[in-house]
């Protein structure tokens, strides 16, 4: 009987140590795949990263490009409408510096003009329905200053 109960001690030792082995493999397995799930995890977070980066610096890029673009509009509307106010008023100067109270205004305004630039020679342009008033006021208050037509 020792040797079936012997037998019987291997076997069970046997099937412990089996046991014992698979739980540990089993064990083994439940770590290799939560580290793999892990790893698989992190790549697609550094994906969605590197995506998010990828889309904010080209939203960025348009968004500059848009405000640029916007910007460059602004300044050539501002442009053309300076530019329209410019004619309107060198259509309408001859007529108002015909009168004599459109030639005071342009002469004080002027003096006043004068008085803002530094001392010494300076050049002072002109449209040529006001260059005879701006000849009188700038040899009457700076002499040496150009008038350029």
């Amino acid at each position: 009987m020792e040797i079936q109960s012997l037998d019987a001690l291997i076997t069970r030792r046997g099937a412990d140590e089996a046991d014992a082995l698979r739980t540990a493999a089993k064990d083994e397995a439940a770590r290799i795949l939560a580290a793999a799930m892990q790893r698989v995890e992190e790549r697609r977070n550094a994906q969605r990263v590197s995506r998010a980066t990828t889309l904010d610096a080209a939203s960025a890029a348009e968004r500059a490009a848009a405000r640029h673009a916007a910007r460059v509009a602004v300044s050539e509307a501002r442009a053309r409408c300076v530019d329209r106010i410019f004619a309107a008023a060198h259509a309408r100067l001859p007529a108002v510096v015909s009168t004599p109270a459109g030639a005071a205004r342009l002469e004080a305004d002027l003096h006043e003009a004068l008085d803002y630039l530094p001392p010494g020679a300076a050049t002072v342009f002109t449209a040529p329905a006001a260059a005879d008033v701006a000849h009188r006021t700038v040899a009457a208050q700076r002499p040496g200053t150009r008038v350029d037509i």
